[in-house]
């Protein structure tokens, strides 16, 4: 073999290793993607602004994912892969929602998502006009109504934001305590008692006492 001929054929099994390590790079690169890292983990991995992980927080750290308005219980628009994600900015259902393959599921569970109330109790007394409790956080409210004959009236926050929320109402005055939103409005907690009323996501249920 002459040296031109030794010449073209390490040249053409240079060509072959240099093709052979591409090919072997780019599968590597598609197999595993790094952002703000160069030795990605997973198949995805995303180190923030500092560049290690853990790191501390910066400001533009994090993954923003489409905002969309649509009432995510309602919305007509189906999802095109299990897994995907939006937020909703829309008051009846603001936060993360994913398609599950046949609905859109809000993050932690299904259907809207939970009100952040709490266990505690609530001590008020009325003044005789309609007091609205739409913003309650508690689950017990001791009540003292107005002096006098016939029902003060309450209205508990909004059923179909609450679906399985139970509130316990205690009645310590003389005067009924109705709520304006219960299935059965025109009964009221009596005097000295208490009663437990169950959201059905469209009325306020009461157990009578």
């Amino acid at each position: 073999m002459t040296t031109n001929q030794t010449q073209i054929a390490i040249g053409s099994a240079f060509k072959k290793l240099t093709f052979s390590l591409f090919l072997l790079f780019t599968c590597v690169a598609f197999a595993q993607v790094g952002v703000g890292t160069q030795t990605p983990a997973t198949t995805l991995d995303v180190v923030g602004a500092s560049g290690n992980t853990p790191g501390a927080l910066n400001t533009i750290d994090g993954i923003a994912v489409p905002v969309v308005t649509d009432d995510m219980t309602t919305t007509a628009t189906t999802g095109s892969k299990v897994s995907q994600l939006v937020y909703s900015n829309n008051a009846a259902s603001t936060g993360f929602y994913f398609w599950d393959g046949a609905a859109w599921t809000a993050m932690g569970g299904g259907g809207a998502m939970s009100p952040d109330f709490s266990a505690g109790v609530l001590t008020i007394t009325l003044d005789g006009t309609n007091h609205d409790f739409s913003g309650l956080i508690e689950n017990s409210i001791h009540i003292t109504p107005t002096a006098g004959f016939g029902n003060d009236f309450i209205t508990l926050p909004d059923p179909a934001a609450n679906i399985g929320r139970i509130i316990v109402i205690k009645n310590n005055g003389g005067k009924g305590v109705g709520v304006t939103n219960a299935f059965d409005s025109g009964t009221a907690v009596i005097a000295t008692r208490s009663a437990a009323y169950f959201s059905d996501g469209v009325h306020w249920v009461c157990t009578h006492n």
